[in-house]
């Protein structure tokens, strides 16, 4: 089968030259994972900045359970032989998925602040997203330390939960800088020690520099609006098995940390 892409993220372009070696690395539902060096690359049901979109429908198809296929990128082509599929990104259009911090004004802060509140929806530390958020802000008051040592890694999903509310403050702070090199040499040293699973490890350093899933440069790019905000952070609420909801307690959790340093 060959499928035509229609977006290619901008920052994977180099690890799809065919020059490095690439493999298989794992397969979920609606997807599968690549891997060039540190860099995990999904195919599959999700637009991103680490991520090819393809229609999930169509490789349900031809993914062969119990069988890992070979990988080999050929004149802008990935092939995976034993599958038959053939992903052709020849006249796919570059996409950046970089937010710039342009800031973040304070009606828009109150919006995302009171809609999230408002759902406390349960997240997957098997509490409510309120809950979580203070419990995790004792922690944060702490120090950065403490606090990324208690989250990185820690609970479900197949990027934990705690690594999802990590993304969801980098994200906020991607928007309005807010946290501070502290945080940021500690995080990547946890990364360094391999603390969490490698495909959290690349997203999380994806959102280090500024670049994220679509679902989120969504509400990125919405204005003050707070019926277009909260159909967006509503489509969030839906993105992976908890991943979304944690992500968002992590964007709740900055707004409220950025409050108290405002005062």
């Amino acid at each position: 089968m060959l499928v035509r892409v229609d977006i290619i993220p901008k920052n994977i372009i180099p690890y799809l030259s065919g020059d490095v070696p690439i493999k298989f690395h794992s397969e979920f539902k609606h997807g599968f994972n690549l891997k060039v060096e540190d860099q995990i690359i999904y195919i599959g049901g999700r637009r991103g900045s680490t991520s090819i979109y393809v229609d999930p429908h169509l490789l349900k198809r031809v993914i062969l359970k119990n069988t890992i296929p070979n990988v080999i990128i050929a004149d802008k082509v990935i092939h995976l032989k034993e599958w038959g599929l053939m992903i052709d990104f020849k006249h796919a259009q570059i996409e950046d998925y970089q937010v710039k911090p342009l800031g973040l004004s304070s009606q828009k802060q109150t919006v995302i602040k009171d809609i999230i509140v408002e759902k406390n929806y349960p997240t997957g530390f098997d509490v409510s997203t309120n809950v979580l958020v203070e419990q995790l802000s004792q922690h944060y008051s702490t120090s950065s330390d403490h606090f990324l040592n208690f989250v990185i890694g820690r609970g479900k999903g197949l990027t934990p939960s705690g690594d999802d509310v990590i993304i969801g403050m980098l994200f906020l702070h991607a928007m309005t800088p807010y946290l501070d090199i502290e945080f940021f040499k500690v995080l990547n040293e946890l990364l360094a020690q391999n603390k969490t699973n490698e495909i959290s490890q690349s997203f999380i350093r994806e959102a280090i520099e500024g670049r994220f899933y679509q679902v989120l440069l969504d509400i990125y790019k919405a204005n003050d609006d707070r019926e277009i905000i909260e159909k967006r952070i509503t489509k969030m609420l839906a993105f992976g098995s908890s991943s979304g909801k944690d992500t968002l307690a992590g964007i709740l959790l900055g707004l409220m940390i950025l409050e108290k340093e405002n005062v």
